[in-house]
Protein backbone atom coordinates (compact mmCIF):
# COMPACT_ATOMS: atom_id res chain seq x y z
CA UNK A 1 0.00 0.00 0.00
CA UNK A 2 1.35 3.45 -0.60
CA UNK A 3 0.30 6.90 -0.65
CA UNK A 4 2.46 9.78 -1.60
CA UNK A 5 6.06 8.66 0.39
CA UNK A 6 3.85 7.20 3.04
CA UNK A 7 3.93 3.15 2.59
CA UNK A 8 3.31 -0.15 4.34
CA UNK A 9 5.35 -3.46 3.71
CA UNK A 10 3.85 -6.41 4.83
CA UNK A 11 6.01 -9.86 4.90
CA UNK A 12 6.69 -12.65 7.09
CA UNK A 13 9.60 -11.92 10.04
CA UNK A 14 12.22 -12.62 7.25
CA UNK A 15 11.25 -8.91 5.64
CA UNK A 16 13.78 -7.02 7.99
CA UNK A 17 16.54 -8.40 6.35
CA UNK A 18 15.40 -7.60 3.02
CA UNK A 19 15.24 -3.81 4.52
CA UNK A 20 18.62 -3.02 2.50
CA UNK A 21 17.53 -3.90 -1.22
CA UNK A 22 14.00 -2.15 -0.01
CA UNK A 23 16.20 0.87 0.69
CA UNK A 24 17.97 0.77 -2.41
CA UNK A 25 15.23 0.40 -4.52
CA UNK A 26 13.26 3.37 -3.26
CA UNK A 27 16.63 5.66 -3.76
CA UNK A 28 17.05 4.03 -6.74
CA UNK A 29 13.65 3.92 -8.96
CA UNK A 30 12.06 6.28 -6.91
CA UNK A 31 14.43 9.31 -5.22
CA UNK A 32 12.93 8.67 -1.92
CA UNK A 33 14.94 7.63 1.52
CA UNK A 34 13.65 5.88 4.25
CA UNK A 35 13.27 7.52 7.60
CA UNK A 36 15.28 5.22 10.08
CA UNK A 37 12.46 6.37 12.97
CA UNK A 38 9.45 5.61 11.06
CA UNK A 39 10.68 2.22 10.28
CA UNK A 40 8.62 -0.61 12.50
CA UNK A 41 8.57 -4.12 12.69
CA UNK A 42 5.66 -5.85 14.82
CA UNK A 43 3.31 -8.63 14.02
CA UNK A 44 -0.06 -7.56 11.94
CA UNK A 45 -2.14 -8.87 14.65
CA UNK A 46 -1.24 -5.53 16.38
CA UNK A 47 -2.64 -3.38 14.17
CA UNK A 48 -1.49 -0.88 12.06
CA UNK A 49 -1.72 2.94 12.18
CA UNK A 50 -1.78 4.55 8.68
CA UNK A 51 -3.14 7.64 7.46
CA UNK A 52 -5.98 8.54 9.43
CA UNK A 53 -6.85 4.39 10.16
CA UNK A 54 -6.09 1.88 12.14
CA UNK A 55 -5.94 -1.34 10.00
CA UNK A 56 -6.01 -4.55 11.31
CA UNK A 57 -6.12 -8.11 9.51
CA UNK A 58 -9.74 -8.77 9.29
CA UNK A 59 -10.65 -4.57 9.30
CA UNK A 60 -10.23 -1.09 9.05
CA UNK A 61 -11.46 1.10 11.92
CA UNK A 62 -11.24 5.17 11.70
CA UNK A 63 -8.80 6.65 14.42
CA UNK A 64 -10.40 8.21 17.62
CA UNK A 65 -7.92 11.37 17.07
CA UNK A 66 -9.76 11.77 13.58
CA UNK A 67 -13.13 11.26 15.36
CA UNK A 68 -12.31 13.79 17.83
CA UNK A 69 -11.49 16.29 15.10
CA UNK A 70 -14.90 15.91 13.64
CA UNK A 71 -16.81 16.35 16.95
CA UNK A 72 -14.37 19.36 17.69
CA UNK A 73 -14.76 21.01 14.31
CA UNK A 74 -18.86 20.08 14.52
CA UNK A 75 -18.93 21.89 18.13
CA UNK A 76 -16.83 24.98 16.75
CA UNK A 77 -19.17 25.37 13.64
CA UNK A 78 -21.60 26.23 15.97
CA UNK A 79 -25.01 28.16 14.52
CA UNK A 80 -23.18 28.25 10.92
CA UNK A 81 -25.41 27.29 7.64
CA UNK A 82 -26.06 23.82 7.08
CA UNK A 83 -24.49 24.36 3.87
CA UNK A 84 -21.41 24.85 6.08
CA UNK A 85 -21.98 21.89 8.38
CA UNK A 86 -23.10 19.34 5.50
CA UNK A 87 -19.56 20.30 3.53
CA UNK A 88 -17.61 19.54 6.83
CA UNK A 89 -20.17 16.14 7.54
CA UNK A 90 -19.70 15.10 4.08
CA UNK A 91 -15.79 15.70 3.86
CA UNK A 92 -15.09 13.47 7.21
CA UNK A 93 -17.88 10.75 5.88
CA UNK A 94 -15.41 10.18 2.75
CA UNK A 95 -12.91 9.71 5.25
CA UNK A 96 -15.07 7.53 7.41
CA UNK A 97 -16.30 5.48 4.35
CA UNK A 98 -12.92 3.58 3.68
CA UNK A 99 -12.90 2.37 7.37
CA UNK A 100 -15.55 -0.45 8.90
CA UNK A 101 -17.84 2.77 10.29
CA UNK A 102 -21.37 1.95 9.34
CA UNK A 103 -22.67 2.22 12.95
CA UNK A 104 -19.81 5.29 13.31
CA UNK A 105 -21.46 7.08 10.11
CA UNK A 106 -24.95 5.91 11.58
CA UNK A 107 -25.22 7.17 15.09
CA UNK A 108 -23.59 10.86 14.02
CA UNK A 109 -26.26 11.23 11.44
CA UNK A 110 -28.77 9.92 14.12
CA UNK A 111 -27.89 12.04 17.01
CA UNK A 112 -27.42 15.28 14.60
CA UNK A 113 -29.34 15.33 11.47
CA UNK A 114 -32.03 13.11 10.91
CA UNK A 115 -34.67 14.72 13.00
CA UNK A 116 -33.86 17.94 12.01
CA UNK A 117 -33.92 17.66 8.20
CA UNK A 118 -36.53 14.94 8.49
CA UNK A 119 -38.74 17.71 9.69
CA UNK A 120 -36.85 20.75 7.47
CA UNK A 121 -36.90 22.64 10.37
CA UNK A 122 -33.87 24.75 11.47
CA UNK A 123 -31.10 22.05 12.40
CA UNK A 124 -29.98 22.32 16.14
CA UNK A 125 -26.22 23.34 16.32
CA UNK A 126 -24.17 21.10 16.94
CA UNK A 127 -23.13 22.66 20.61
CA UNK A 128 -26.84 22.98 21.16
CA UNK A 129 -27.11 18.81 20.39
CA UNK A 130 -23.75 18.02 22.55
CA UNK A 131 -24.79 20.06 25.29
CA UNK A 132 -28.30 18.02 25.73
CA UNK A 133 -27.05 15.12 27.12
Amino acid sequence: MRYVDDFIILGDKEIYKETEKIRAFLKDKLDLKLSEKKIKFQQIDKGIDFLGYYIKPNYTLVRRKIIGRFKDKMYRLGEAKPKDVMATANSYFGHFIHADSFRLRKTIYEKYFKKDFRTNKKYKSIKTATRTK
